[in-house]
């Protein structure tokens, strides 16, 4: 009873004993069952075998389709369910696509994918056509098996992008974000991985959009009440909603999800990125530490505050010098005549014992969120 109520979840049934539905929500069904189902290990013992480990070299090293160790796992679990689907199963291999991304397909890069699974699966008297190419390519995309740091996968992620819809997708998701988020806060190297990561979403939500639940709500929300910022909760909600409306049309033509999962995944997916970005934005708490001691010291007590306070509030602690102008200023006197009286003062009680931290950590947090806002929209 629980698995016909988790196949009607999926819009699959059981007929006669068999499973029936869209071949990709079959195939993907499955794989979700291994891949979530067993443990790391076990899949690799049962699913890694020298024939397909050896396919996957010949990919990486004549077609430069680099994998990361996860990667190849999943790739060999996706091709054993294939290969289980031809034995036991009268396959329908059409897969319909954008235009744009058919005629993608016939770029060298994916004619030698052709050639070699067409090599590959006729051991096994069975046919491989361009459409069992094209699952193929939306798996790898879609199911972060590829290492990003790579020309070819790149050049494939450009590829990608050239379907209509994700292009739609994309588009809108990228012009909500940078309306938060400017582009100049993000180094380059963030921008990439956030450009791919979004793309590989935006390809599974498409294509594949039944999911298993791997994210746990009690546990995400009780971290989400500890995180800093509650409006990433809010901003990954709106970005869901403008995904969801595009997509919709789409993933309803084949009636393979459920409306609830796929929403829920979006969002989760989303609100990591946001945390990802938040994490990493180019945006430090410049802090004056103005100490009475000699400059070894001084620079003993910066270490041991730079120790002691939270690194996710992002700070730069300095020797105070009244040339420079601070975000914060640390100190032991009850006044500074050299600041100006808008510079924000923590002044310690205690040099010699760690009482202050605690507090310290509070003070500087609140100013690091206020710096953050003022070039932040999160609203």
């Amino acid at each position: 009873m629980i698995l016909i109520k988790q196949l009607d979840k999926y819009h699959l049934k059981i007929h006669k004993g068999r499973i029936i539905g869209p071949e990709i929500a079959i195939r993907y069904f499955y794989f979700q069952m291994f891949w979530f189902g067993n443990p790391y290990q076990v899949n690799m013992e049962k699913f890694l075998n020298p024939s397909v480990m050896d396919l996957l070299t010949f990919l990486e090293k004549n077609l430069d389709y680099p994998f990361t160790a996860e990667g190849r796992v999943k790739l060999c679990i996706w091709l054993y369910i294939t290969k289980c689907r031809f034995r036991n199963t009268k396959v329908n291999h059409e897969l319909p696509l954008s235009e744009e991304l058919y005629l993608a397909f016939n770029q060298s890069a994916f004619v030698g994918l052709q050639e070699v699974f067409i090599r590959f699966f006729s051991r096994y008297a069975f046919q491989w056509n361009q459409s069992e190419s094209q699952y193929l390519y939306l798996f790898m995309i879609a199911n972060y098996t590829l290492e990003i740091e790579n020309e070819h996968v790149q050049m494939l992620s450009e590829i990608a992008q050239n379907n209509q819809t994700i292009a739609s997708v994309n588009k809108a998701f990228f012009s909500e974000l940078y309306r938060h988020f400017s582009p100049e806060l993000l180094t380059e190297k963030v921008k990439k991985i956030i450009t791919f990561s979004v793309l590989q979403i935006h390809y599974k939500i498409l294509y594949f959009p039944s999911f298993f639940s791997i994210w746990g709500n009690i546990n995400r929300q009780s971290q989400l009440i500890s995180r800093p910022n509650p409006e990433l909760n809010r901003l990954a909600e709106q970005l869901m909603q403008i995904t969801f409306k595009h997509v919709r049309l789409e993933i309803n033509r084949e009636k393979t999800y459920n409306e609830e999962s796929v929403k829920k995944e979006i969002f989760n997916r989303y609100l990591v990125i946001l945390y990802i970005i938040y994490r990493q934005l180019d945006i430090y708490l410049n802090v004056g530490c103005d100490f009475p001691f000699e400059d070894s010291m001084n620079a003993l007590l910066i270490e041991e505050i730079e120790d002691q306070i939270n690194p996710k509030i992002k700070a730069r602690f300095t020797e105070f010098n009244k040339q420079n102008s601070y975000d914060v200023v640390i100190t032991y006197k009850d006044e500074n005549p050299e600041l100006p009286n808008s510079t924000p003062v923590y002044i310690l009680l205690s040099i010699e014992h760690n009482i202050d931290f605690p507090v310290l950590e509070e003070f500087l947090d609140k100013y690091y969120q206020n710096k953050i806002h003022s070039k932040v929209n999160l609203l």
